[in-house]
């Protein structure tokens, strides 16, 4: 049911209708047909969205796993140079002990 020029083929889609000649059903079909596509396209868009909004979602559950990684590895070498902080003080404090000058007594 195609309409035919002299040299291409044009879908029933394309050729304009003449609506005043369509009966109440074939206007229904019409508009039923325009409603579907219609809700098919709502459909993937809302698809889309929802790919787009996980999408975004992963990307910023992995940027906050590599950024929990950092700070792990950042509390840990903190940790690391208070404990040697920590030793430096104490062999200091022994030392000024040993020494007779240890200012808290």
């Amino acid at each position: 049911m195609s309409s035919t020029t002299s040299q291409t083929t044009v879908p029933n889609f394309i050729v304009p209708v003449d609506l005043t000649k369509l009966s109440d059903e074939q206007l229904e079909v019409m508009v039923e047909g325009i409603r579907n596509r219609r809700m098919k396209s709502l459909y993937l868009y809302q698809q889309t969205e929802k790919l787009k909004d996980e999408a975004a979602r992963i990307k910023l559950e992995d940027t906050y796993n590599k950024k929990m990684v950092k700070l792990a590895k950042l509390l840990e070498t903190t940790n690391n140079y208070l404990e040697k902080l920590e030793l430096a003080s104490n062999e200091v404090r022994v030392l000024r002990v040993q020494l007779g000058s240890d200012p808290m007594p």
